[in-house]
């Protein structure tokens, strides 16, 4: 065999094992990439930024990194259903009537619900007594009206609610003397913390999960939705993706509704303590949660 011919193969050998390694080592190095690092698309609404801080916090003490991408809801909804992203929060189920979700629903990974009793209506300060104002009826009274000052307080800007309590107003037999009085959060909530100093009578919009739950322990006395729960949403091959440890800290992640007013209350002092301290106040539930650890 002739130098040239042998010098052929020489090369041609070291290009079969270049390319070889290449094969070996490129996918190796972009999973190890890929399992380190999470996507996770946040619909920027106050029912959704603390749970969401949360799972953040947590999927870091699992050692993963999290971009958290704060978007609006088709945005994120359409990056997860891509594959662009793997977590996704901001979706209340069950969804709106126009049938699209159920359109899509097989191109994701639902992993359930992280909260639930997701309820709007209108509501009063707990010390109100049920047997002196919980209905319709009571409120047309002369007698409730005068101590309320014809006044229903807004605590919410969501339009859809705002449009509900006026078409009750209006139609609703003995409530048109009620004016809606809309008024931003800060100014709502020092009205509402002299008025419960006080003990007044205070009837207010407002949606749960909220602050206000955890401050001033209020009930509806109106419902203006039906109770939904909020799930969390992931890439369809969320599972072949991440590793077990992931995948179960999230199937077991779940919040009672009292748990998400709290966490929203300490998010609202300070987001960025807020997961911290919450993790220190319940140290049981969230060894359950990353773990799997019985809670005694």
């Amino acid at each position: 065999m002739n130098a040239s011919v042998k010098q052929f193969r020489s090369g041609l050998y070291m290009i079969l094992a270049l390319v070889i390694l290449l094969i070996v080592s490129v996918p190796a190095i972009h999973s190890s990439a890929r399992e380190g690092t999470m996507d996770f698309y946040i619909v920027p609404e106050t029912e959704y930024l603390p749970v969401a801080n949360l799972l953040t916090h947590l999927l870091e003490e699992l050692g993963f990194k999290v971009n958290e991408k704060i978007q609006y809801r088709q945005v994120g909804f359409t990056k997860i259903r891509d594959g662009q992203g793997d977590l996704f929060l901001g979706m209340t189920f069950p969804p709106s009537k126009d049938g699209s979700w159920n359109d899509y629903a097989h191109e994701f990974c639902n992993l359930g619900p992280v909260y639930e009793d997701v309820v709007a209506g209108w509501g009063v300060p707990g010390y109100v007594a049920v047997d002196q104002l919980d209905s319709f009826e009571e409120l047309s009274s002369s007698k409730v009206r005068r101590k309320l000052q014809g006044e229903i307080i807004s605590f919410t800007s969501d339009q859809s609610l705002l449009k509900s309590s006026r078409r009750i107003l209006d139609t609703v037999e003995g409530l048109g003397n009620y004016k809606l009085v809309e008024i931003d959060r800060m100014a709502a909530l020092s009205e509402l913390d002299l008025g419960t100093r006080s003990e007044e009578w205070i009837v207010m919009i407002m949606k749960r999960p909220s602050v206000l739950f955890s401050i001033y322990d209020p009930r509806f006395i109106v419902k203006l939705t039906d109770e939904q729960s909020v799930n969390l949403l992931a890439r369809q091959d969320l599972m072949e993706k991440y590793p077990n440890k992931v995948t179960e800290f999230l199937s077991r992640f779940y919040l009672p509704i009292e748990l998400v007013d709290e966490l929203t209350l300490l998010y609202d002092e300070g987001k960025g303590s807020a997961a911290r301290k919450f993790v220190q106040r319940h140290p049981e539930l969230v060894n359950y949660w990353l773990r799997g650890q019985p809670i005694l």
